[in-house]
């Protein structure tokens, strides 16, 4: 388990993670919802600051769509969290215009 997780260098002791076994906190893809109540899809991640990704906004803190998503990377927004992690995709459908 140890030498799959720091993939089998020369030296397995070493305490850099090889980067092919990088997991994120919040999958690409997935809905969020920020602190401020807008909701985003995740579009990157980041591996310095796993828990501060990049995040398409889709939905203004009313539930409203957005003519086009704004796109916010959170490790540039101190003020910004997520706060639910777990958006269900119906929340796009519902949303009014």
């Amino acid at each position: 388990m140890y030498e799959a997780y720091w993939g089998l260098q020369e030296k397995p002791f070493e305490n850099t993670p090889d980067p092919r076994f990088f997991v994120s906190i919040f999958p690409l893809g997935s809905l969020v919802k920020l602190n401020n109540g807008e909701i985003g899809r995740v579009v990157g991640t980041s591996r310095l600051h796993p828990t501060r990704p990049t995040v398409d906004i889709l939905l203004d803190p009313r539930g409203r769509k957005l003519s086009q998503p704004r796109m916010m990377n959170l490790g540039d927004e101190p003020m910004l969290y997520i706060v639910d992690p777990a958006i269900e995709e119906g929340v796009l459908q519902q949303a009014s215009s």
